[in-house]
């Protein structure tokens, strides 16, 4: 999404991605025909998820968070599919973005929805896992949710659970410099 961001081609960056995608869901159905020939569905399935987080960046750098957070929920399932290493960095970034999307265009019903099942997600992890995942921006999120009137009965019992899954120091470091860092999720390390 970088590229397309820093020229301001939107448009440029949603008919990539969306190409993209398709490639990605092609070798997927393609799949393994034959014995002896290579497996394509790994690989469709990683350009598939780095098409789908590129498609939402693009949309979220415009304000379309309906769409973006869309994008994002589409993913979850193909993020399952990816590398042990990746998928679960991977799915716990598709239910954060979804949740922080929604909780940009006020639907904080589905905001919290998405933020629970990202954490839930996020219980499962090791604590390897966790420790180099972005738990804590999603963490983070849910805390902002909390105030709102409709969950603040909720604040003490998810900060319980943060420091369970995080540590006390379960926020993002304040003084970082706002980038949030690659994860392997991210990266396709």
């Amino acid at each position: 999404a970088g590229i397309f961001l820093s020229v301001k081609d939107t448009k440029s960056g949603i008919a990539y991605y969306q190409e993209a995608d398709v490639y990605g869901e092609q070798a997927v159905a393609t799949g393994k025909p034959e014995p002896g020939t290579d497996d394509l569905r790994p690989m469709g399935y990683q350009i598939s998820y780095q098409a789908r987080a590129g498609l939402a960046g693009v949309l979220l750098s415009e304000q379309d968070y309906a769409n973006a957070g869309q994008i994002y929920l589409s993913a979850v399932d193909i993020a399952k599919k990816l590398t042990p290493v990746m998928a679960p960095l991977a799915v716990l970034d598709c239910w954060r973005m979804a949740s922080f999307c929604n909780e940009q265009d006020k639907k904080y019903e589905a905001a919290w929805e998405h933020g629970i099942n990202g954490l839930n997600h996020g219980a499962e992890m090791d604590e390897d896992q966790r420790s180099v995942s972005t738990l804590g921006y999603l963490c983070e999120g849910l805390w902002r949710l909390t105030g709102q009137q409709q969950y603040s009965e909720h604040r003490e019992t998810m900060e319980d659970n943060f420091v369970a899954l995080l540590g006390e120091n379960w926020r993002p470091d304040p003084n970082a410099s706002g980038e949030m860092p690659a994860t392997p999720a991210m990266t396709g390390v």
